[in-house]
């Protein structure tokens, strides 16, 4: 079995045991995927409004959980959910889209700013990420002293 294989068959285990009453578990694909989805939100939504959309997209994986199908990849399926909440997004907010850049502005320079944002909420994550695990570390280095 390779590890692609591996990989999906732990999702695939862990996704049933979610249906079967074990909703602690869905913490470990967040863990799993929210770099994923960061990354696709802050692509797609004002860097302000990142972690409250990808805060809805885990939501409404985790509500549609029981529809997931296992006939394709559930990166593919979790993709697509965070794609429409960011529609859901735009669409609620569409006065917010008319200013989201001036007018004058280029479609060269609008794509620059969103690739930046974009980058910035990345980084932001990451070290986040970093500085999360940096502490687990340090408390468990610290438990084990005597």
């Amino acid at each position: 079995m390779t590890t692609d294989q591996q990989a999906s068959a732990q999702v695939a285990e862990t996704i049933h045991n979610i249906l079967a009453g074990d909703i602690n578990q869905f913490e470990s694909l967040v863990e799993r995927y929210e770099r994923l989805i960061f990354a696709i939100v802050g692509k797609r939504v004002p860097t302000v409004d990142v972690d409250s959309v990808a805060q809805e997209v885990f939501m409404n994986a985790f509500k549609s959980l029981k529809t997931y199908k296992f006939k394709r990849p559930f990166e593919n399926w979790l993709t697509s959910i965070a794609i429409r909440c960011c529609y859901d997004y735009w669409k609620a907010n569409e006065k917010r889209k008319m200013f989201a850049e001036p007018p004058a502005m280029s479609e060269t320079h609008g794509n620059w700013i969103e690739t930046v944002g974009a980058g910035q909420a990345q980084d932001l994550h990451q070290r986040q990420l970093e500085l999360d695990e940096a502490k687990e570390v340090l408390s468990y280095a610290l438990n084990r002293l005597s």
